[in-house]
């Protein structure tokens, strides 16, 4: 069977292993592209591969003229794409590179069920970005240790509203004491990473566009 090594855009596994179910034939002696049925071998989902071939491609279940990985038949078959297209992960707007970093790997790992780790890495974020903030707007004052601490004291500062703070208490990986948990639930992990996106786009993402529109507006644009 045809075998194709790349992310699965169903579970976003970095790196599975595609099987085509089913290629269209043509016979051609040109160089075409063709639509196949691929299943990813971690999830069993189901996707479409283009595949660029010369001549006649069958691969219908165990009736196939290739077997492998796709790449040991280059240039007679190449990969062109993958359907649904993978979005790469992004931080909001304006958010600082570690803090973004983090972030992104929040949603990396989120993608791949690992509660814990993703959890861990959005606590990251949260963390990078109030003690920036915190340094900031209080370059002669002492970091509070607590991340609860800093996002009260930043609440009024960044302009988060009441209602996300009360959001944040109710969020188990925000207080220390995820550190004590045996495992991360998957609604936990959730749970930070919305709360993640939403306070850095109120801290970085909102300014970064008012200073562009006052900008914008005072130059007459």
């Amino acid at each position: 069977m045809l075998t194709i090594s790349a992310p699965c855009p169903r579970c976003k596994q970095p790196k599975s292993v595609l099987q085509v179910l089913f290629c269209e034939t043509q016979f051609s002696d040109l160089l075409l592209d063709r639509d196949a049925m691929v299943q990813c071998v971690h999830c069993r989902k189901h996707s479409i591969a283009v595949i660029r071939a010369r001549g006649n491609l069958i691969v219908t279940g165990s009736a196939s003229n290739f077997f492998g990985d796709i790449e040991n038949y280059k240039p007679q078959l190449a990969l062109i794409r993958i359907i649904p297209h993978i979005q790469p992960s992004a931080a909001p707007e304006g958010v600082p590179g570690p803090v973004a970093k983090a972030y992104v790997d929040g949603l990396d790992i989120l993608d791949t069920g690992k509660w814990t780790p993703a959890a861990g890495a959005f606590r990251t974020a949260l963390d990078r970005a109030t003690k920036t903030l915190w340094a900031d707007r209080f370059p002669d004052d002492e970091v509070p240790f607590k991340l609860e601490s800093r996002l009260k004291k930043l609440e009024s500062l960044v302009g988060i509203p009441p209602a996300m703070m009360q959001w944040a208490d109710g969020i188990r990986v925000v207080g220390n004491e995820m550190h004590e948990m045996e495992e991360i639930s998957e609604a936990d992990a959730r749970d930070v990473a919305h709360f993640t996106e939403m306070f850095l786009t109120y801290a970085y993402t909102l300014p970064s566009r008012v200073t562009k529109f006052k900008e914008r507006r005072a130059g007459g644009k």
